[in-house]
């Protein structure tokens, strides 16, 4: 199921990205290097652009982010999907919705 970010999801989303960020890239997610993890509403949602998450029950599996940058365009962010769930459409599913809001939302280039 994917759905828009809320604050109740906050601190599973950081660990979602901390566990592939540092587990499969040594990088784990911190307040210097990941300032738009720790204000997601800020950097995505009040900017004109959006965050999701896939989730299986309560658990989030993925993520993935568009930035507003201006002038119809977005940048795609932070689509991050557990090793054990990738290869099931999660990440397709993460993006159609991407997708969908963007055209919904006039975006002509992400």
């Amino acid at each position: 199921m994917i759905k828009p970010y809320k604050i109740d999801y906050d601190q599973k989303i950081i660990q979602h990205v901390d566990s592939i960020l540092g587990l499969e890239f040594a990088s784990p997610v911190s307040p210097q290097i990941d300032p738009d993890l720790f204000a997601i509403e800020d950097y995505y949602q009040k900017t004109g652009g959006n965050f999701w998450i896939a989730l299986d029950k309560d658990q989030v599996i993925g993520t993935i982010a568009l930035i507003n940058i201006g002038q119809n365009r977005g940048l795609l962010k932070r689509m991050y999907v557990q090793k054990e769930y990738r290869g099931k459409g999660v990440a397709q599913e993460l993006l159609q919705t991407l997708l969908e809001f963007a055209q919904k939302n006039s975006f002509g280039v992400i």
